[in-house]
């Protein structure tokens, strides 16, 4: 699974380096949302389109160095938390999130259906239920 996602990430960063922002943006919506070529394509124009506005920051983000990430950290996290994926998402997201969720005492870990990463553009009722339940509880 972790060759798999660096591969998809590799793809995205030799777009990305040659300039095309647009490339990039086109795998990794395919990438985070588990979907095969031309998943962009088939969206709604004015999701499409919201995507697309935003082709300058994937290349920005590729170019980042990623921030320290440890369960330990984690462990000092003493807000409640909300841990959010969706059903559809990669399965390496799966396993992320639920060791962010055991690694957070107290946390609560939710699997948004029929959602993948943009769980609340995908399942918006779903999303928003998941969020008003936890918040009711703080």
């Amino acid at each position: 699974m972790r060759d798999d996602w660096r591969r998809g990430f590799e793809a995205l960063r030799t777009k990305a380096q040659a300039g095309d922002a647009i490339g990039a943006t086109r795998l990794f919506y395919e990438l985070v949302n588990n979907q095969g070529p031309g998943a962009l394509d088939v969206q709604p124009e004015p999701f499409r389109q919201m995507v697309l506005d935003n082709v300058r920051t994937v290349p920005l983000a590729l170019s980042a160095r990623p921030p320290a990430f440890s369960r330990a950290l984690l462990n000092g996290v003493k807000a409640p938390t909300l841990v959010v994926g969706g059903a559809q998402s990669p399965p390496s997201y799966a396993w992320i999130n639920d060791a962010i969720a055991q690694s957070i005492a107290g946390s609560r870990l939710v699997v948004i259906p029929k959602a993948a990463h943009l769980m609340s553009y995908q399942n918006p009722s779903g999303f928003n239920e998941a969020l008003l339940s936890f918040l009711a509880l703080q």
